[in-house]
């Protein structure tokens, strides 16, 4: 009888050993998963926060809704290297703050953001604010494109000024993207 109590106490600590090792096995990458949950929910509210922000301080000069915008990024993140709430805050957010771009040409200028910070190697935010300063005023900053690498004959440079001193800023925008 002593030894069924010594093999039934061996195989309970066994078990004990089993469910200890399970509960780490499966508690820890669920607790990792939460973690990373809460962290990119996070990020994603503040990114739509600053959004939000972005039209209210502009009037909505851009034209669309933040649940519109929100939407652009989400579609945007299918075909990127970004996700949604990196969109939304570093690409997003930064080209509301340049009032002269909107609707067609700001949907446009969000691509040309993402497709100018994979092809360089750069930053999205960095990206965005230089598209964002060119298409804002071109006269005054199309230089700062050339400087990264996108070059423009000098006809494309005299038609987007002609544009631009007679009023037509958006069909200016369309030839610099």
């Amino acid at each position: 009888m002593q030894n069924a109590n010594r093999s039934i106490a061996k195989m309970g600590k066994k078990l004990q050993n089993v469910g200890a090792a399970l509960s780490v096995g499966v508690t820890a990458p669920l607790t990792a998963f939460a973690a990373v949950s809460l962290k990119n929910w996070d990020a994603q509210v503040k990114a739509i926060a600053q959004v939000e922000q972005g039209l209210l301080t502009t009037g909505n000069a851009v034209g669309f809704t933040s649940e519109q915008l929100q939407k652009m990024a989400s579609d945007l993140q299918n075909t990127s290297l970004f996700g949604d709430e990196d969109i939304l805050q570093n690409a997003t957010a930064q080209l509301l703050t340049f009032t002269n771009i909107a609707g067609e040409q700001f949907a446009r200028t969000q691509q040309a953001a993402l497709d100018l910070s994979t092809r360089l190697g750069g930053d999205l935010k960095s990206a965005s604010i230089q598209l964002g300063k060119a298409l804002n005023d071109p006269v005054a900053n199309l230089s700062a494109l050339s400087r990264s690498g996108i070059q423009f004959t000098e006809a494309q440079k005299a038609t987007i000024n002609s544009l631009v001193k007679t009023n037509r800023l958006a069909e200016a925008q369309t030839i610099i993207l």
